[in-house]
């Protein structure tokens, strides 16, 4: 039987590598629910579409980082985030009190190391199991 694929929240700050990422998801066969910039805008999307995984950049236009919207976002869904880093602030992400991380990507980021952490992230969470039974 064949997996479906899920959809993807992308949140980040840099236009270009938004694009990239919803190429790459294109050509990966996953569907991207929304693509946004703000943490205020990725809080709003988890309410409105439904994703099954984020990729969440850890700068964000706005207030809000990407860990401090992934914490509030937790805090009412339960939706496995990948994130999204640069080189300098990986320290950060692996010293953050985050809920069950399912990954992080150090910009620039490739096709395979996206389609592995996002194929990881979707094994560890039971979601081929979900779709093979029609929960998703």
């Amino acid at each position: 039987m064949k997996k479906k694929k899920g959809k993807i929240l992308i949140a980040g700050y840099d236009k270009r590598v938004i694009l990239e990422l919803k190429k790459m998801l294109k050509d990966l066969g996953y569907s991207v629910s929304d693509a946004v910039r703000s943490g205020e805008e990725a809080i709003k999307s988890i309410k409105e579409n439904q994703a099954n995984l984020i990729l969440m950049d850890t700068s964000l236009q706005g207030p809000l980082n990407g860990i401090d919207t992934a914490e509030i976002i937790a805090a009412y869904h339960d939706i496995p985030v990948i994130y999204i880093t640069t080189e300098e602030e990986v320290d950060a992400v692996l010293k953050a009190r985050i809920r069950e991380p399912y990954g992080y990507l150090v910009k620039p980021i490739s096709m395979n190391e996206l389609g592995t952490a996002i194929e990881m992230a979707f094994i560890n969470r039971g979601f081929y199991l979900m779709s093979v039974l029609g929960y998703t």
